[in-house]
């Protein structure tokens, strides 16, 4: 979706704009409401009908009766541009999650908005590429770039769970929705069957009799609890797998398809990743969806994922602190010496202080990891192949109740396991000793891809933005055994193949 309004003129490629039967209202909407046929019904009962039952119309018609409250009654994924025509304003938002993405750039006389990054950086004006090295500091520290932001000096992303305004050259935002707080209560108060009827409902939402559904194995228990509440609906579910041998894996399953993962494999998807995603992305799994989503692609157009479900219903473990590179080790590697580390994630923990500390994490994680790495890399993705991604456990009615649930009953996704005890235990998967658990990505960089990244080390890119003695130092020291690297090593390729 691309958008363009200059000089009080609409102008909008790849998008399909909806105008009111006045003329006073224009509408972009991307998405999937949940609630769409509840939304309706509300304005039935206040006497408005609609004329064409467009989502489109259906939210120019709750702007007009409940203004831009209206935006706290939409449940799903979805990003929405309102334009008044006569009074030259602009509303735009995203949903609280964030799962569609949209940017802006403000310009001279007007404002371009883009679901896509690459489309704003096109002209030739070289300041539209220009990086944004505070930003970049986020990528190398976190392995991501924080949601909200971008990596491009200009361009800007409209917040998740935030309305942007915009009139005559004017831009403020502001949230539309609180903070997602993961709550963790001391005393169980969540009952398994509505947290159970909730799971299904939103399943049942995307999902019908008949659909072609494809999984990614992302973890057992939440692979077969989302299959088999898909198979129950009717739908035909295949789960795919990454192998990491050549060995022939003698326990596959009708509904499994396993894809053998080379490191050369790898290689080539991790550039193909870093071509549709708006910002490099570190993680050493994300090359290996990338080849998952492509044979996919082949059976299906509806992704059901379990990312980020972890994060609300599974204990997380890790601190967040845990980070690339410290700031003494990046201001070696890179050029730009202004570049300083600003430990933003440090202001998420200050505002959720009065939580217990694996709370904390918790609601970091989701505000900052699953925003901007997870949902970005899969929106992405799944683009390029036409696939639609699904997040049932990020519908309202699901993650609200999760927000409460106990420390306990989010250990190892215990709640879960035990509510759904039959569809996991009925659901068939090869033993997880089978498929790949982890890239053996310390192992490739010490042998298959060592002489790649060292011609990688040496290109004009990499010279461009690092001191390229030290990338070698960093690359001998992994090869030599000294220490691991791989983790240092890999975001760097990841940023010179973005960069590139």
């Amino acid at each position: 979706m691309y958008l363009n309004y200059q000089n009080n003129i609409l102008i909008t490629s790849r998008a399909r704009p909806f105008k009111s039967a006045d003329g006073h209202y224009t509408c972009i909407f991307i998405g999937v409401l949940t609630n769409e046929l509840k939304l309706i019904k509300k304005l039935e009962k206040a006497g408005i009908y609609l004329r064409e039952n467009k989502t489109e119309e259906l939210i120019i018609e709750l702007f007009k009766y409940c203004t831009e409250s209206f935006l706290q009654t939409l449940v799903g994924s979805f990003m929405v541009i309102l334009v008044d025509n006569e009074k030259k304003e602009i509303l735009v938002a995203r949903d609280q999650f964030g799962i569609e993405s949209l940017y802006y750039q403000v310009e001279q006389n007007g404002i371009t908005f883009s679901s896509d990054i690459r489309s704003l950086t096109q002209n030739n004006d070289s300041k539209s590429r220009e990086l944004n090295f505070e930003k970049i500091a986020h990528y190398f520290t976190y392995g991501y770039i924080l949601e909200a932001t971008t990596p491009i000096c200009n361009v800007y992303h409209v917040p998740a769970g935030c309305v942007l305004h915009y009139h005559e050259n004017e831009i403020s935002i502001k949230p539309y929705t609180q903070m997602l707080v993961i709550e963790g209560s001391l005393q169980p108060v969540v009952s398994e069957a509505l947290l159970k009827e909730a799971i299904q409902k939103s399943v049942s939402a995307y999902v019908s009799y008949g659909d072609e559904i494809g999984l990614i194995y992302e973890g057992e228990k939440a692979t077969k609890i989302y299959a088999s509440i898909a198979e129950s609906i009717g739908a035909q579910v295949k789960v795919f797998m990454p192998i990491y041998t050549s060995k022939k894996n003698k326990n596959t399953k009708k509904n499994v398809v396993n894809r053998i993962i080379t490191s050369n494999d790898y290689w080539e998807a991790a550039q193909k990743l870093a071509k549709v995603t708006d910002s490099p992305l570190a993680n050493p799994e994300y090359p290996v969806h990338y080849l998952l989503a492509e044979i996919m692609h082949k059976f299906t157009d509806k992704y059901l994922t379990t990312e980020g479900m972890n994060y609300l219903f599974g204990s997380e473990k890790k601190s967040t602190n845990k980070n690339i590179f410290k700031e003494k080790e990046l201001s070696k590697i890179l050029k730009n010496k202004a570049v300083k580390q600003i430990e933003v994630i440090e202001e998420y923990l200050l505002a959720t202080s009065d939580l217990r500390k694996k709370d904390q994490i918790d609601t970091v994680k989701i505000n900052t990891e699953l925003k901007g790495m997870i949902l970005l890399k899969n929106r992405k993705m799944m683009n390029s192949f036409e696939n639609h991604a699904i997040y049932p456990h990020l519908d309202t009615s699901v993650h609200q109740l999760a927000t409460f649930l106990t420390r306990e009953e989010k250990n190892d996704m215990s709640l879960l396991s035990k509510i759904f005890a039959n569809e996991i235990s009925s659901y068939k998967l090869p033993p997880s000793r089978f498929s790949g658990a982890h890239v053996p990505l310390k192992k490739w960089i010490s042998g298959d891809l060592f002489e790649r990244i060292w011609e990688l080390f040496s290109s004009n890119v990499a010279a461009k933005y690092f001191n390229v003695d030290e990338l070698f130092a960093l690359l001998s020291k992994h090869k030599l055994g000294f220490s691991d690297k791989s983790r240092e090593i890999w975001a760097v390729v990841m940023f010179i193949f973005w960069a590139n």
